[in-house]
């Protein structure tokens, strides 16, 4: 008789499934932690480069009407499938939650449902 381990064929314990191993590629909490890896940096540069190469923002003086955001850098490492590491990303993404007021309104379009639509359609045509 042929086992699976005599086969080798090694079905892994459930008791063990949820143990989570060592994170090989440590994400930066701090911009000047990631500047102090030549990797990190690297990452950012080419965030900056692709940001400007698409007329992402542009920079102009605030003035006293202007509702001003910040922005946070978020580093997260791209791995293969054998959780070997593919490549440093670094995103610039807006702190939007700080909008309020009619900033908020004009940036952010409200969503209209489909189901919506077909209840304002149908009680148009019956009113005709």
């Amino acid at each position: 008789m042929v086992t699976r381990l005599k086969d080798g064929i090694r079905k892994p314990n459930p008791r063990f499934a949820l143990l989570s191993h060592k994170v090989a590629y440590p994400e930066p909490k701090t911009v000047a932690e990631a500047l102090k890896h030549p990797g990190w940096t690297s990452a950012m540069g080419e965030e900056i480069t692709n940001c400007k190469a698409a007329n992402t923002w542009s920079l102009t003086p605030p003035t006293p009407d202007m509702n001003v955001l910040g922005s946070k850098w978020v580093f997260r490492p791209k791995l293969n499938a054998d959780g070997s590491l593919q490549k440093l990303i670094a995103r610039l993404v807006a702190q939007g939650y700080n909008q309020e007021g009619i900033d908020y309104l004009e940036t952010y379009s409200p969503v209209v449902k489909t189901a919506m639509v077909r209840a304002v359609l149908d009680l148009a045509t019956k009113m005709q």
